[in-house]
């Protein structure tokens, strides 16, 4: 009898980060179970708590993007209010003059402390002057969520027409069908999304799923014991997260198999899977591209990552960085601007340094050559900011 191994994931931060939001506009009527440890969870409902209680003041996000984002909008809403938004040294570096510009163009306060384009930002709350804005959705589907997710608190709704492709459209979507359940009216056709008034929501309990990007990791770690089976809580085969097409990538091209029982998953290794070189887009899932990558290399198998341009703009650059420790593992890898391919692969040496660039994603993804190389991961505590609970889930999978 194979050893069933079991896993219980906490909430997804991109979930609950966005019932947050909503619960913070519609007060108290959100009642959420699964919590959520993350540190993008926890600065959020700490800079929400500050901007209920103050009038004015300084809100440092850290490494949250999210949080930027999201909270650029909301206090755009807050009128009379004054605040600067900040965050850590790589916060001020990813760009944000998109959302600004979206958000002028309604009548929003919005000026630079220091860079043009660039946090920190000062935001005086006022009333809008518009209920319809442009917005440009090939950089960041968050710029677009961020409005999204304010309109029904604005007395004439939202009328959000997004401009080229938009990138990353599940967490669009996600955000859609999330603001719909709890019964905000929201239309979407095409590059068009309107969002109705709404002044007030009737009470809800939300069972909030957890993250499939986190058990990503545990889908690669899968790969590495055909002999077990990974259990994963609480997950459903109708989740509105776009980061459930891992059961889809893992299947096809790591013979990982995903079987949905009641509110959880059932993971378990095809003995018939055959090895194929990997072409994939992952354009509306890039938090899994570094996974599917050091997946890749553990097992040799050729790969071409495209869909990656938003990667640039992450916690890190993670198309350099991804490269820079491919490469310290003997993988040829070739970049460009949007893509990531590696073609053949040497021995990967012992002990080698994983650098992970403040980015949660890159101690995850590499920690495999932790057990199978003895490789040293720096800032092994980074994973806090998704996946408090990583290290701990990592030593099960591997006992």
């Amino acid at each position: 009898m194979k050893e069933i191994v079991h896993f219980e994931l906490e909430a997804s931060k991109s979930l609950y980060n966005r019932y947050l939001i909503l619960n913070y506009l519609f007060p108290n009527q959100l009642y959420l179970e699964n919590e959520s440890s993350a540190n993008d969870v926890i600065v959020m409902q700490k800079a929400l708590d500050f901007i209920g209680k103050n009038t004015s003041g300084t809100i440092d996000i850290e490494h949250c993007g999210t949080a930027m984002r999201f909270l650029t909008a909301l206090l755009c809403t807050e009128k009379d209010k004054e605040f600067i938004l900040t965050g850590s040294e790589r916060m001020k570096q990813r760009p944000i003059s998109i959302l600004v510009d979206a958000l002028r163009s309604l009548g929003a306060k919005i000026s630079y402390e220091n860079r043009e384009g660039f946090p920190p930002i000062r935001i005086i709350g006022s009333e809008f002057t518009s209920n319809s804005v442009e917005i440009e959705g090939s950089v960041s589907s968050q710029y677009s969520t961020s409005m999204l997710l304010i309109g029904s608190s604005l007395p004439n709704g939202l009328c959000i027409d997004i401009k080229n492709k938009l990138t990353s459209k599940p967490y669009v979507d996600m955000t859609i069908q999330l603001m719909k359940s709890i019964g905000i009216e929201v239309h979407s056709h095409e590059n068009r999304i309107e969002v109705k008034h709404k002044n007030k929501i009737s009470s809800h309990k939300i069972y909030v799923e957890s993250d499939w990007s986190s058990a990503s990791y545990i889908y690669q770690l899968q790969t590495l014991f055909p002999e077990k089976e990974f259990v994963i809580s609480h997950f459903t085969s109708e989740s509105w997260q776009g980061d459930k097409r891992v059961s889809e990538i893992y299947k096809d091209f790591f013979g990982v198999e995903t079987h949905f029982e009641q509110d959880y998953i059932h993971l378990k290794f095809n003995k018939n899977f055959q090895k194929k070189i990997i072409q994939i887009d992952v354009e509306d899932c890039p938090d899994l591209a570094q996974t599917i990558a050091v997946t890749a290399l553990i097992h040799k198998i050729p790969i071409e990552i495209t869909g990656l341009q938003t990667l640039t703009i992450k916690e890190t650059n993670r198309i350099v960085a991804l490269q820079n420790e491919l490469t310290k593992c003997n993988a040829e890898v070739t970049c460009t601007s949007d893509s990531l391919s590696i073609k053949s692969f040497g021995e990967i040496p012992s002990n080698i340094s994983i650098e992970t660039y403040n980015d949660h994603r890159m101690a995850m993804a590499f920690a495999p050559l932790e057990f199978l190389f003895q490789a040293k991961i720096q800032d092994k505590k980074v994973v806090h900011k998704s996946y408090p609970n990583f290290w701990n889930d990592f030593q099960k999978a591997i006992s």
